[in-house]
């Protein structure tokens, strides 16, 4: 998406001139935890790759730039001081530390102050371990991370770290960071940083330069003008799966001043503050076409939510738009939840894209035609807190009428966490009662780690769909702590979901050493021979039992409350190749999975995976086997073949699928519901009886995929 109108670009360059304003300086508050400069600690498991320049000191020295195997050789600022002079692009590792920058502002060669990302040096890469473990500040004394070059085509990449205590004095911009590259952020938290405009992050965008921001946190950032948190100009931006919390402005925008095609996807906004728009300022002058797309996020507690504003100067095609979806605007303690005001012949629209929720009337949800949306109701909100994932959220208390109310066409089918959908999508950041699944194993070799020589416990964390979930922090600890040592307490998520310690034991009996991630754990046994991971709790691990004992009577007891099945309101299952017209049920999760005991000849729609007929992976079961024995609706099902149909009526349509796989998997293999982007269907059921083990072995998976509607 890029501005559909480029020539008041001229203007851009001369905008901080003609925003210049009364000078106002919060106090900057020093970091508690920065520790005096020496040997950082080795790379956490899993975690940081195995290539590029490692860092492996404290020191603050841009002569320290050979880095090879010599120890004490690779300062952070002598590993960019390598990375600038070298024409291609690099990568820099961060093991776990507090890097302190040291010398005065002013300089844009890196030599002192700020780090000068130089655009000579082509793209930039800079990996921490976890926003916790590794730390980069100036205590005050300058901006932390600088893209000096104007025009920079090049981008740089921050991942899994923290930024903090940055601050840029008089009337500079960027306390955090300021950039005119390309600039992605990954798990990274930019935490009480001051200056002019864009605090923690200040974007002025060239060469069709963008900004991507996933996973990360702007907190307690402070500007004397305008973006607490961010301050953007650019030609695209897009921020997902983030938390922007308790940042001020004093002007305008307390968490992000824009002016950018932006987009803003399951994240989250508390207590931010400016004199206009305290989570949002969205402007638009002289010829900007700025289109803000806000989808599944919560506000909740600003000033005021979202200022739209638009200063045409004379130009009546200038337009501020914000187009919201599934999205919760509340508490604004100013009274108003949505703002606008239009000059100079501009237009500004706040556009109800449908399934919002306005915990007053100020956003327009109550005009005709708000397809879905809510107003006047309170969303029923937790506080900001640790619910599992890289970013605080605000979970959906108990009766909230935000839960089942989003819209599953438009939702994004993953909550800020990461976390999968539970039956209907939720309108905000949070889905209610979703968590996650973890795995655990212990390779059969053993490793050190931080002095301790034992077993490497390495968790993954998914969620219901099989999807790894990364900047995820796993807590590590063991009741017996007189016979069991840890490596580290605890260790964030890499890519692919993983992660990893060493524990060692000196007894001959079981230890037990708990791995927990959000409210889902794994625990492992230890001896000192070596570990086993063996009880598992949270999501689902195992697809469902689909099936009885052949040709066997099973006595079943009364379908408990907790376990019933929902109506689907007349929707059906049809497959004409096998005969097959049943109709359709909701299964809900309980006690870590899907209990089908009760389905009879009825099919079984696994609740937590896409709904049946709506965009993603439906996953829908039903028995072999019944309980009388006899063959059950899918007993055949494995003679199904390409382009076969499966047929889905409900609401007087029928959503023709076509049979592309079919698949044997073991009961493990929960990433056969794996997320999709289109409309799929995966049909389930029990294949191998096993007589000696009076169970099935394996799942048989029949995929098919939406052709048509009817």
């Amino acid at each position: 998406m890029q501005k559909s109108n480029h020539n008041h670009s001229l203007l851009r360059y001369f905008l901080p001139i003609l925003l210049a304003t009364t000078l106002w300086l919060a106090p900057c508050d020093q970091s508690s935890n920065v520790i005096a400069a020496g040997e950082p600690n080795k790379p956490r498991e899993g975690l940081l790759p195995l290539t590029g320049f490692y860092v492996d000191t404290l020191v603050d020295d841009g002569g320290l730039s050979a880095c090879t195997s010599a120890p004490d050789d690779c300062s952070l600022r002598g590993a960019i001081n390598r990375a600038n002079a070298s024409p291609g692009g690099d990568v820099i590792n961060l093991p776990a530390g507090v890097y302190e920058l040291r010398g005065d502002p002013g300089d844009d060669s890196n030599r002192s102050g700020d780090l000068d990302i130089l655009s000579s040096g082509g793209h930039l890469t800079v990996n921490g371990e976890g926003p916790d473990h590794t730390i980069i500040t100036t205590r005050g004394a300058d901006r932390v991370f600088h893209t000096p070059d104007f025009y920079s085509p090049f981008t740089l990449s921050l991942n899994n770290l923290a930024i903090q205590d940055g601050y840029a004095e008089g009337d500079t911009d960027g306390g955090g960071i300021r950039s005119y590259a390309s600039l992605y952020l990954r798990n990274v938290r930019i935490a009480d940083n001051s200056a002019r405009n864009g605090a923690g992050l200040y974007f002025y965008a060239t060469f069709y330069n963008t900004l991507t921001i996933e996973n990360s946190t702007f907190v307690d950032n402070v500007a004397w003008k305008d973006g607490g948190g961010i301050y953007l100009i650019g030609e695209r931006a897009e921020i997902s799966r983030s938390t922007f919390a308790n940042n001020n402005a004093r002007q305008n925008g307390g968490a992000i001043y824009n002016n950018t095609p932006l987009s803003i996807t399951a994240s989250t906004f508390y207590n931010n503050r400016a004199n206009d728009g305290g989570a949002l300022f969205n402007w638009a002058f002289l010829g900007d076409r700025i289109t803000t797309e806000i989808l599944n996020a919560t506000f909740s507690n600003n000033s005021i939510a979202i200022s739209n504003k638009v200063d045409g100067m004379g130009n009546t095609l200038t337009t501020a738009k914000v187009v919201l979806k599934n999205t919760i605007l509340a508490h604004s303690y100013w009274g108003e939840n949505c703002v606008q005001k239009e000059e100079g012949g501009g237009k500004a629209i706040i556009e109800n894209g449908g399934n919002n929720l306005d915990s007053g009337d100020s956003c327009g949800f109550s005009k005709a035609g708000g397809v879905g949306s809510l107003f006047g109701k309170d969303p029923l909100l937790g506080v900001l807190e640790d619910n599992g994932g890289p970013t605080n959220t605000m979970a959906l208390l108990d009766g909230s009428p935000a839960i089942d109310n989003g819209n599953p066409a438009t939702c994004p089918h993953r909550d800020q966490r990461g976390l999968a959908s539970v039956n209907v999508c939720d309108i905000g950041a949070f889905e209610y009662n979703a968590y996650p699944l973890l795995t655990g194993s212990v390779p059969k070799s053993q490793t050190t780690r931080n002095g301790v020589t034992g077993s490497r416990l390495e968790v993954r964390v998914l969620n219901a769909f099989g999807n790894p979930l990364s900047g995820w922090t796993v807590f590590f600890d063991t009741p017996d702590y007189a016979y069991v040592t840890l490596s580290d307490p605890s260790a964030v998520t890499d890519e692919n979901g993983g992660t990893a310690i060493v524990a060692s034991s000196s007894d001959s009996q079981p230890r037990v050493v708990n791995a927990k991630a959000g409210t889902a754990g794994l625990q492992f046994s230890i001896t000192r021979l070596g570990a086993t991971p063996y009880l598992y709790q949270g999501m689902p691990a195992f697809l469902p039992v689909t099936g009885f004992a052949p040709g066997v009577i099973t006595h079943l007891d009364a379908q408990p409350a907790d376990k019933a099945y929902h109506s689907s309101d007349g929707m059906f299952l049809q497959i004409p190749r096998l005969n097959v017209n049943i109709p359709i049920v909701g299964v809900p999760q309980s006690n870590g999975g899907w209990d089908l005991t009760w389905l009879g000849n009825a099919a079984g729609y696994l609740e937590g995976t896409a709904f049946p007929s709506w965009t993603g992976n439906s996953a829908i079961t039903a028995h072999a086997y019944l309980s009388n024995g006899q063959p059950g609706p899918f007993a055949s099902l494995g003679t199904l073949s390409w382009g076969d149909q499966v047929i889905i009526s409900a609401w007087g349509q029928r959503y023709i699928y076509e049979v592309r796989t079919l698949q044997v998997v073991s009961p493990s293999a929960i990433q056969a519901i794996t997320h999709e982007d289109q409309p799929w269907l995966t049909l389930i059921t029990c294949k191998d009886y096993s007589i000696l083990t009076q169970s099935y072995s394996s799942r048989l998976l029949v995929r098919a995929v939406q052709v048509k509607i009817e």
